[in-house]
């Protein structure tokens, strides 16, 4: 027969295992976010030659990532982004199906990214 405290320890333990390995996960897509907005800040101010709109535009980025309310919509911007990046990737292929294919799982896997970003974010919180 088990001992009550003994499985409540276990249980114990293993919410701090799951928390753990969660935050990892979490601080993965926090730094492929960071990553991500970085990237495109260089994209936009190499296309403008411009030093000052890479600079305003990485501080617009990094002011939605803080912001509460804004957090959602840079996350479902830069998915909506990479769906993008899938279908011309598709469209490589002279095949529709292909594009559709390639935009929806780079939408699903980006949209998944920023959620453990969110998360991790609002752990910070």
């Amino acid at each position: 027969m088990s001992n009550p405290q003994e499985d409540n320890e276990r249980n114990i333990e293993d919410q701090v295992r799951r928390g753990i390995a969660n935050q990892k996960l979490n601080q993965q897509g926090f730094s492929f976010l960071t990553f991500e907005i970085f990237v495109v800040s260089v994209v936009l101010g190499f296309t403008s030659h411009s030093w000052i709109v890479f600079g305003i535009s990485l501080i617009i980025f990094f002011l939605f990532m803080i912001n509460r309310y804004g957090l959602p919509f840079l996350a479902i911007f830069l998915s909506l982004g990479w769906g993008f990046i899938g279908f011309d990737l598709g469209r490589t292929f002279n095949s529709a199906p292909a594009a559709i294919v390639l935009a929806f799982l780079l939408l699903i896997i980006s949209l998944a990214l920023h959620k453990s970003a969110i998360n991790h974010i609002k752990d910070l919180r």
